[in-house]
């Protein structure tokens, strides 16, 4: 728990969410990837901290966020790879309005979101607690597989 040594805040939190973090990183280990940076305070009391790794040759956030307000030991798991950030001057409603249906239809655990920079990405989010190994390569695999499938079909349905 270096990085958190000299991170201030409630010291229960901050500990809670170094635990979580450990946690991650043990399951990243495999991916060749760990969260090393200095955890973000967010709000009054909730912290995140991230990192990428590569599956597939798919470019992933991996985040390790606990929200404001939540108790300490409830801390969530995000995985996040970008898609495509649409062109400008883009008809961009019939791409929203595929992305919501394979919201609906497709894309299992994963759903399409968008940034605030205009990116689609797709995503997964999930509480750390009762995380097992199984399940995070699963979500690795599926935000991965989904992502290449959601690059493929928009840019053979709009060509974007």
């Amino acid at each position: 728990m270096s990085v958190f040594k000299k991170f201030t805040g409630d010291r229960r939190r901050v500990e809670e969410f170094g635990k979580a973090v450990d946690f991650i990183n043990g399951y990243l280990q495999k991916f060749n990837a760990k969260i090393t940076e200095k955890p973000t305070k967010i709000g009054k009391d909730g912290y995140i901290a991230a990192t990428k790794l590569t599956h597939r040759g798919i470019v992933m956030e991996a985040v390790v966020l606990l929200p404001e307000g939540k108790a300490e030991t409830e801390s969530d798991l995000i995985f996040r790879a970008g898609v495509r950030q649409p062109p400008s001057g883009a008809n961009l409603l019939p791409i929203y309005q595929q992305l919501l249906r394979w919201n609906d239809m497709m894309t299992g655990v994963t759903h399409f979101a968008i940034d605030s920079k205009g990116v689609i990405l797709v995503s997964l989010r999930r509480p750390i607690q009762g995380l097992d190994v199984p399940e995070f390569e699963h979500a690795v695999v599926t935000v991965s597989e989904n992502t290449a499938t959601a690059i493929r079909l928009l840019r053979s349905k709009f060509n974007v």
